[in-house]
């Protein structure tokens, strides 16, 4: 049995705790203005998810670039891009978003199997993939990728112009959506407006992180470092 001073001490701890998780598990990591999706068509809801995972990332997880992965009208993987955070320069938006796509097959999709399943899905991005995630979509068969911005430097795309020379390549699309004008607008590719646009984004679909994630993040993120 407690003591009664030890019993003051469990009730104030536990009065002092409750209040801390609440504010670190409730309390978004950032505040936002939500930005407009009410009246988004189809193309632009899916790159405003894709322009959210931007905001759902910090800075240093990665460069602000986010992908979503669409099929029968619904996000089956996601992603940013995350190559600080796991020190893997293959670590991209697209191909992290991908994977999480092929790990939902079985799990949503019981009986199908890429990379058929792939033949009706859509990839889009922020940022035009590099020949690593292009060639990815390739071998799966996707049926589209819709590109926000183009990228001189690594973008597939920009250098090759095509992927007519594989069997079943996907239709690219540089977007001329009002959403992917908004994100070329921002000059000299500002990072800091990126993660801006990101986080409206993020808060108009409900995705903000919370101070907890946040934290939980920062902490492995140091921790790997350390390693």
């Amino acid at each position: 049995m407690l003591s009664n001073s030890k019993k003051i001490i469990f009730w104030l701890c536990l009065a002092v705790c409750i209040p801390v998780i609440g504010y670190l598990f409730f309390s978004p990591a950032y505040s936002a203005d939500p930005l407009s999706i009410g009246n988004l068509s189809e193309d632009e809801y899916f790159m405003a998810s894709a322009i959210a995972e931007i905001g759902k990332s910090f800075d240093f997880e990665g460069f602000p670039i986010g992908a979503v992965v669409e099929r029968d009208k619904k996000i089956i993987g996601q992603s940013s891009n995350k190559l600080f955070s796991r020190n893997n320069p293959t670590s991209h938006a697209e191909y992290l978003a991908i994977d999480k796509a092929i790990n939902s097959i079985k799990e949503n999709y019981p009986g199908e199997k890429y990379p058929d399943f792939f033949k009706d899905a859509t990839l889009y991005t922020t940022l035009e993939p590099c020949p690593m995630c292009a060639g990815k979509t390739t071998m799966l068969r996707f049926k589209r990728i819709v590109i926000c911005d183009n990228d001189e430097e690594w973008g597939y795309f920009t250098k090759q112009k095509n992927m007519n020379n594989f069997p079943e390549s996907p239709i690219v699309e540089y977007s001329n959506l009002n959403i992917c004008k908004e994100l070329r607008s921002q000059t000299d590719w500002n990072i800091n407006s990126l993660w801006h646009q990101g986080q409206g984004y993020a808060a108009a679909t409900n995705q903000v992180p919370s101070k907890l994630d946040f934290l939980i993040r920062k902490i492995f993120y140091y921790f790997d470092r350390i390693l």
